[in-house]
C-alpha cells in the first residue's frame, strides 16, 4: 500500500524494487547463431559471471552490434550487471553475420530461430524479452506473430509495425528523402557506407530522375531500393508475415509490449496506430490489457548513455523543454522487464497505461486511453480577407474533398498565441515529387505542371480540425538516471 503523498514510483526506489548492479560481466563475442537455412548470425552476449540460469534481452540490429551509435556494448554491461543475459546480433548480410544485405523479409524467421536459440543455452531460464528502436524496433514486430514460447515482453523505440505504410509509402507518397538515404547507406553494402562523413560530400542527388536509377547515380545499384520503388502499391511484396492478413497481424501477437514514442518521431503515427490495436486486437486479452505508452518530446535518436544534455529531450538543445523532458527510459526498461521476466512487483502495472509529455507547459501527464477520451473536436475555418494568392486559368475543373491527417501532438497553446498554417502541394524532398503524368511510378523524368486551388468559402468551407482538453495533470515522479555514480564499462 502506497501511502498518500508517496508515489509508486518513489516507493520503488525506497523499497529496492529493481534489480541491483551486482554481477561481474562476462562477454562472448561473435557467437555464429545458425538459421533454418545454414547462414550464421554474428552474436555477441553479456551474461552475469559465474553460474546460473537467467532472463535475456535480445536486440537484433543491423547498424553494427559494436558500434557507438546503438550504444551496444553500454546496453550489454547495464544489463548484465543487473542479472539478465544481454544478447545483440548483427542480422543477415550485416557486417560479421553470413549471408545478403537485405531489408524486412528475412526477419522474421530469423528473429524465431534466433530466440528458439537463446531458450535453449545453458545459460537462459527460457524467458526472453526484445528491445530496440527504429529498424531494430521493427524485427521485434516481424517475430512476435510466430508467437515463440519463450519471448514474454517487448519494447519498441520510434518504430511502426507497418513498413509499407509507416515506413516507405505514407499515403502513397514514397519518403524519398530519409528512406533512399537509409536503403542507399544502410543496405548497399555489408557495412554502413560513408559513415561519419560530411553529408555535402555523400553522392546522393534526391533531384535525380527517374527514380529507378538514383542508386546508380549515387555509384551502385542497391537491389531492395529498386524493388521498393517497382512496389508503390501494397502487394504481396510488402507481406513479410504469414496467414492471409494484408496488414500487421496484430492479432497474432500475445505479449505485453511498452510502446516508446517520440512527438518529433517520424515513425509516431505508425507507433500510436500499433498501440491503439494492440490494446483491441491482441492475441489474448492479457495481452489487450498489458500495453503501455510512452511519448517524450524527442525526435527519432535518443541516447541513454550520456549526459542529460545529450539524450535528445530539448534540454540544451534548440529547443528547451526543460529539465523534467527526460523519460529515464533506462528505467522505465529496467522495470519493464524486472516484471514481465523476473516477476518483481514494482508497481509499472498500478500506473496508468498511457504517460504523455505536454510541451508549452513541460509536464508529464498519465492517461488512461489513447485517444483521450475527453477530447472535443473544434474546427477553425480557413479565410484570407483578399490576401491568399487569387485565382487564375482557365477553370478549376473537378473539386475534391481531401481529408489529411496532421499527426499527432501535445502542446499547450496559452492566451495570445496563434497556430500557423502552411498549405503546399509537395512535400520534397521529404517526399518524392508527383510527376502529374500518369505514368508508372519512378520510371522516367517526365514531369508536367499541376496547379493546386483550395476553396475556403461557404460553399466549399476548408478548415483545420484541432483535438482539445481540459484537465488536471496527473503526477510523474522522476526517478534518478540509472546511470548516477555508475560506470557503464
Amino acid at each position: 500500500m502506497v501511502s498518500k503523498g508517496r508515489t509508486i514510483v518513489n516507493a520503488i526506489l525506497e523499497d529496492g524494487k529493481f534489480s541491483k548492479p551486482t554481477h561481474k560481466v562476462k562477454i562472448d563475442i561473435n557467437v555464429m547463431v545458425p538459421m533454418r537455412d545454414k547462414i550464421k548470425l554474428a552474436t555477441d552476449v553479456y551474461r552475469p559471471e559465474g553460474e546460473g540460469k537467467f532472463p535475456a534481452i535480445l536486440v537484433r540490429l543491423p547498424y553494427g552490434k559494436t558500434d557507438a551509435y546503438c550504444e551496444m556494448p553500454a546496453f550489454g554491461q547495464y544489463f548484465a550487471k543487473r542479472g539478465y543475459v544481454f544478447v545483440a546480433q548483427d542480422v543477415r548480410g550485416k557486417f560479421d553475420s553470413e549471408g545478403d544485405p537485405y531489408p524486412l523479409i528475412n526477419e522474421p524467421d530469423d528473429g524465431y530461430t534466433t530466440q528458439t536459440w537463446v531458450a535453449a543455452q545453458p545459460w537462459s531460464n527460457g524467458k526472453i524479452g526484445t528491445l530496440g528502436d527504429s529498424y531494430y524496433g521493427f524485427t521485434q514486430w516481424a517475430s512476435a506473430p510466430l508467437q515463440n514460447p519463450s519471448l514474454r515482453a517487448m519494447i519498441t523505440v520510434v518504430t511502426a509495425a507497418d513498413p509499407y505504410e509507416e515506413w516507405f509509402y505514407i499515403n502513397g507518397a514514397f519518403q524519398l528523402s530519409l528512406l533512399f538515404r537509409w536503403l542507399y547507406l544502410y543496405w548497399g553494402s555489408r557495412a554502413n557506407l560513408f559513415y561519419g562523413v560530411e553529408p555535402s560530400l555523400i553522392p546522393i542527388n534526391l533531384k535525380h530522375l527517374p527514380l529507378i536509377s538514383a542508386d546508380e547515380a549515387a555509384g551502385q545499384a542497391v537491389k531492395c531500393y529498386k524493388d521498393m520503388i517497382r512496389h508503390p502499391n501494397r502487394d504481396s511484396y510488402w507481406k513479410y508475415w504469414k496467414g492471409e492478413s494484408k496488414e500487421y497481424p496484430f492479432d497474432q501477437v500475445a505479449v505485453p509490449v511498452l510502446h516508446i514514442a517520440g512527438w518529433h518521431d517520424h515513425f509516431l503515427r505508425g507507433q500510436l496506430k500499433d498501440y491503439v490495436t494492440m490494446t483491441t486486437k491482441a492475441a489474448s486479452p492479457e495481452a489487450r490489457r498489458n500495453q503501455k505508452l510512452v511519448i517524450a518530446p524527442c525526435h527519432h535518436d535518443i541516447y541513454r548513455f550520456s549526459t542529460p544534455e545529450q539524450r535528445g529531450y530539448g534540454s540544451g538543445k534548440n529547443i528547451d523543454f526543460g529539465p523534467n523532458a527526460d523519460p529515464d527510459i533506462l528505467t522505465l526498461c529496467l522495470r519493464w522487464y524486472d516484471y514481465w521476466l523476473k516477476g518483481i512487483d514494482n508497481g509499472i502495472m498500478e500506473e496508468p497505461p498511457v504517460k504523455i509529455f505536454v510541451m508549452g507547459e513541460n509536464v508529464w501527464r498519465y492517461e488512461n486511453e489513447w485517444p483521450l477520451a475527453r477530447t472535443w473536436y473544434t474546427k477553425y475555418y480557413f479565410h484570407s480577407n483578399g490576401k491568399a494568392n487569387s485565382m487564375y486559368g482557365d477553370g478549376v475543373g473537378k473539386i475534391y474533398d481531401y481529408t489529411l491527417d496532421l499527426r499527432a501532438t501535445s502542446y499547450l497553446f496559452k492566451i495570445g498565441h496563434k497556430i500557423g498554417l502552411e498549405i503546399s502541394s509537395s512535400n520534397f524532398p521529404r517526399f518524392d515529387r508527383n510527376p502529374n503524368t500518369g505514368h508508372e511510378f519512378g520510371m522516367d523524368a517526365e514531369t508536367a505542371k499541376a496547379t493546386q486551388i483550395i476553396f475556403h468559402n461557404a460553399m466549399h468551407p476548408s478548415y483545420i480540425c484541432c483535438q482539445k482538453f481540459q484537465g488536471k495533470y496527473g503526477p510523474f515522479s522522476k526517478l534518478p538516471h540509472p546511470l548516477s555514480g555508475e560506470s557503464t564499462t
